[in-house]
């Protein structure tokens, strides 16, 4: 019968145990990681920063007046409307600092309209807008977009 060279077996035996260490450590940290992310995510107040930065937007209505807020207020400085009747005609967005893209400005109602954007003096975007058909409504509800 052979005999069993323990020096061997003890010399082994360390390797396996220290790279069991390692993986489990590895995998341990990997845990906890896992876990401080699932807590950020879940953190309702986190979220709603995170979205406030990645796509601001605003909904207002036709007389200005500011519906939601999720951060493009911040972007913003005014908001003009000139009606013509009952319709909003033109919008204008007074931003603060310079944007080379338009903020995307929507129609909330279930209006058929065309929205165009140009340029105005500084940081201002306005919009001209051409109704095809439109529904009687009280107010006309609008959503602006800032894009970052």
């Amino acid at each position: 019968m052979p005999s069993i060279n323990w020096d061997q077996v003890y010399f082994i035996l360390k390797f396996v145990i220290a790279g069991i260490s390692i993986i489990g450590s590895i995998y341990g940290f990997a845990k906890f990681i896992d876990s401080r992310i699932s807590k950020k995510l879940g953190d309702a107040e986190f979220v709603k920063g995170i979205a406030q930065l990645l796509r601001p937007y605003a909904i207002f209505n036709e007389k200005g007046e500011i519906i939601v807020d999720r951060g493009a207020m911040s972007f913003i400085g005014d908001i003009e409307i000139t009606m013509e009747g009952e319709l909003p005609k033109e919008i204008t967005l007074k931003l603060k600092e310079h944007k080379g893209t338009a903020p995307v400005l929507l129609s909330l109602d279930n209006d058929m309209c065309t929205i165009k954007e140009r340029r105005g003096i500084k940081f201002d975007w306005i919009y001209s807008i051409e109704y095809h058909g439109y529904n009687d409504k009280d107010e006309r509800w609008f959503n602006v977009e800032v894009v970052t």
